[in-house]
């Protein structure tokens, strides 16, 4: 499995975790700001992730909480990587029933042939 999909915060291009809880934090000068906040209207996900976090009432608690977010992603992924895949009918079967519909269908179309031209 990619480890990217690991952590939904990862270094997303230049907008990394930390500058994020930076900015959701206050901890950022005003270059800094607008820099995250340009690259918050370029991306949705980013986006989306900051205002998830904006949600969060105590801030500082914002390191556990994407901590939380990013263990569960990785528990998911795994539970979905494990399930087990159905496995198809017996092939065989669908095969000769397949082939018996086919010989029926060149009957059918022969008798039809010979009904017309006698």
């Amino acid at each position: 499995m990619n480890n990217n999909l690991l952590n939904i915060l990862q270094e997303h291009d230049d907008l990394s975790e930390q500058q994020l809880l930076d900015y959701l934090n206050g901890k950022l000068s005003a270059e800094e700001r607008h820099a995250v906040e340009m690259r918050l209207a370029e991306d949705d996900l980013m986006r989306d992730a900051e205002e998830g976090l904006q949600e969060v009432k105590e801030k500082q608690n914002l390191d556990t909480v994407t901590a939380q977010l990013n263990a569960r992603l990785a528990e998911q992924l795994k539970k979905r990587r494990k399930k087990v895949r159905k496995e198809l009918p017996n092939q065989s079967l669908l095969i000769i029933t397949t082939f018996i519909i086919l010989v029926l269908m060149v009957i059918a179309f022969m008798v039809i042939y010979k009904m017309r031209n006698p």
